[in-house]
């Protein structure tokens, strides 16, 4: 899916520079955080994609939408709240930052990467409907031919 490929692409090029801002302002642990939220983000935004392809007949995009919203948002609250009780420096290392920056990015690209989806499957749809259509009038044709010459 090259959907889910590009999302790998974003957060891979975005990790960097968060990794040295992290590192610079919160030392190890910040670049601990950064990796640690990237990855959540990551596989949330996937799971994302995955509902959208699983929904994805143009007649069920606001199921896709709510669908994605719903598993995107829990798993990346309740992974980041696990983090939170678990590991006691993820505070002083700028773990929330981290996860709300990288949220934003993956939610934005998610979004426009399921809008692409939806829009390449839509116009699938329409060339398949075009040729139906084109069956149904030489078919109209015909027949209009043979009740003329009746």
């Amino acid at each position: 899916m090259t959907s889910c490929g590009l999302l790998t692409l974003t957060v891979l090029l975005a990790l960097p520079v968060c990794l040295w801002a992290f590192d610079s302002r919160y030392g190890e642990n910040g670049s601990w955080a950064v990796g640690l939220a990237a990855a959540i983000c990551w596989l949330a935004g996937l799971l994302a994609l995955g509902v959208h392809f699983l929904f994805r007949d143009p007649r069920h995009a606001i199921a896709s939408a709510f669908g994605g919203m719903l598993v995107r948002t829990a798993f990346v609250f309740a992974w980041a709240f696990i983090v939170l009780e678990r590991w006691e420096h993820a505070e002083e290392a700028g773990f929330r930052l981290a996860v709300v920056v990288f949220f934003l990015l993956t939610l934005t690209t998610e979004t426009a990467l399921s809008l692409w989806m939806l829009k390449s499957q839509s116009a699938g749809l329409e060339v398949g409907n075009d040729e139906k259509t084109d069956q149904s009038s030489s078919l109209e044709r015909s027949h209009v031919n043979k009740v003329e010459a009746v």
